[in-house]
């Protein structure tokens, strides 16, 4: 097995594992970046799944590896991230099968349901296992088709028209200090009163393409995004009028 980037965190219930397969895995080569958690506290799971998560999702690491007591719940929290699937595996048949049939990029371990030896064992055939198949691949093309379908900066018409509803109501509340709104104005017009805005701190670059898309499609002023995307959003302002 060529030597990987693991992206390696756990909980305090997880923490005794995550330090003997921090072991294990630079012992195999491995580059391991260990996120935390550094003690037995109590922390909150979803904090270092997300973390684990988020460094594969950037590209900042091959797989990730979360340990809790079951599993159960850093796997829904990295699965929040987008581009990651993850899933608890707590033996080797489950470890193959994610890998080989879901192309799972983050596995989820309970330190509860497993002894370190078959935690390592687990690990190596989740690292070990490609997922080549034809008809896998067309199964989790399909699941990441429907991660798309519906993300959190998509808008529908129905959208629009509820924004420029709200607009108008919260303009006719401002009183003698803001002009009355004329009552044919229209959800056109009032798009143009919007800011579209992502500054989620986990955006990547794929949901700045959408959310300008979204701006240019609904006809809204402008769009709001973290500096480091300003480059992108001029490119893309350039390239399609």
């Amino acid at each position: 097995m060529p030597p990987l980037r693991i992206a390696l965190a756990s909980d305090h219930g997880g923490f005794d594992l995550k330090e003997r397969l921090k072991e294990h895995l630079r012992a195999r080569g491995h580059d391991v970046a260990d996120l935390g958690t550094n003690g037995k506290d109590p922390v909150d799971y979803p904090v270092f799944a997300r973390a684990a998560a988020l460094r594969v999702a950037q590209g900042e690491a091959d797989f990730g590896i979360v340990v809790d007591g079951a599993g159960i719940g850093s796997a829904m929290a990295a699965n929040k991230v987008p581009g990651v699937l993850a899933a608890t595996c707590n033996t080797e048949a489950l470890a193959k099968n994610a890998r080989e049939h879901n192309d799972a990029s983050l596995l989820a371990l309970g330190a509860g349901h497993v002894d370190v030896e078959t935690a390592k064992r687990i690990v190596d055939v989740f690292l070990s296992t490609p997922c080549t198949a034809e008809r896998h691949l067309k199964r989790v093309a399909m699941i990441r088709e429907m991660e798309k379908e519906k993300g959190m900066t998509d808008l529908s018409a129905e959208d629009v028209e509820r924004i420029a509803a709200k607009v108008k109501e919260m303009l006719g509340k401002g009183g003698a200090a803001v002009p009355a709104v004329p009552a044919a104005l229209t959800p056109t017009q009032v798009a143009q009163l919007i800011d579209h805005t992502l500054l989620k701190p986990d955006a990547m670059a794929t949901d700045v393409e959408k959310l300008c898309a979204e701006a240019r499609q609904h006809g809204f002023f402008s769009v709001c995004v973290n500096p480091v995307f300003v480059p992108q959003v001029k490119r893309s302002s350039a390239a399609r009028p």
